[in-house]
């Protein structure tokens, strides 16, 4: 399993790829299996990873984004006895994808109380 540090690397060496305009599909195929560990603000890596989420997400109010991080958060088993916990998602790709998309937009929220008119 690669560090964090080689992961990030890695989807560097993947931009410069991009901007010289001589990415291959493989190096696409690569960037969209990273996509939960490009940063949020990251436009460009997110674009070529196919994070249709991202666009949704980044439209959506703050209040609206906090209800679809607590939504996702029941999605990826991360939700006891009505309380976001702390711990690693599972569940689809799609689901968990977002949970990480959300979790650094909304800057890694403290496991607590989900709001009832969130919970589903």
């Amino acid at each position: 399993m690669k560090t964090t540090l080689e992961i990030k690397q890695r989807l560097e060496e993947l931009r410069t790829e991009i901007q010289k305009e001589c990415i291959s599909y493989g190096e696409i195929a690569e960037i969209q299996s990273l996509a939960k560990h490009i940063e949020a603000g990251d436009v460009e890596l997110l674009q070529w990873a196919g994070v249709e989420e991202f666009d949704k997400v980044m439209r959506l109010s703050n209040t609206d984004r906090k209800k679809l991080f607590f939504e996702t958060v029941q999605k990826v088993g991360l939700c006891r006895d009505g309380n976001y916990v702390s711990g690693i998602p599972s569940g689809s790709e799609k689901d968990i994808n977002l949970f990480y998309l959300l979790e650094d937009i909304l800057e890694y929220p403290k496991p607590c109380k989900i709001p009832k008119n969130f919970l589903i």
